[in-house]
């Protein structure tokens, strides 16, 4: 998966580029993804493509493929820094988006308060939603506040000519 633009063009992407076919995300249904019962972990699931009406192709085809942990996202941003807190993670998420190229969405997390650690950290929970499709299981990220002004900012002489 890409990971920057929202799980069902991650998906719609990932089988153009291993099918080598140029599928456009606005003319193919996702389905809900189901768990593929050999994977205990909940990662690999099989969800339905369908065409939809007038499309260039007709018909669906169930597809099978890995989902993202958040457990392993997590550890590719141990401590993100400079992301201006709110308090939930819905509110995060376009702050998310910018600081680190992940794309989620509403459909993929549950939401959860952002918590301050009391030493300029902040800790928020990613737990995926059952029928998430791009995402599964759960991991904290670790995020820091903006810096203060006052950081680049430290003495100012103005002089108006």
């Amino acid at each position: 998966m890409a990971l920057i633009q929202g799980s069902k063009v991650d998906v719609i992407s990932g089988i153009n580029r291993d099918v080598q076919v140029l599928l456009d995300p606005n003319g193919v249904l996702l389905g809900i993804p189901h768990p593929v019962e050999e994977d205990p972990s909940g990662a690999t699931v099989q969800a339905r493509l369908t065409c939809v009406p007038e499309y260039q192709y007709r018909g669906s085809q169930v597809i099978t493929y890995q989902r993202l942990g958040f457990a392993e996202l997590v550890t590719l941003f141990p401590a993100l820094p400079n992301i201006s807190p709110r308090e939930t993670l819905y509110e995060l998420l376009e702050g998310l988006r910018t600081a680190t190229g992940v794309g989620l969405s509403e459909d993929d997390v549950e939401d959860a308060p952002v918590e301050a650690q009391g030493d300029g950290t902040y800790h928020v929970l990613l737990k995926a939603k059952p029928l998430s499709q791009g995402w599964y299981g759960e991991g904290t990220l670790v995020f820091q506040d903006l810096p203060p002004l006052s950081l680049v900012i430290t003495d100012v002489t103005l002089e108006w000519n």
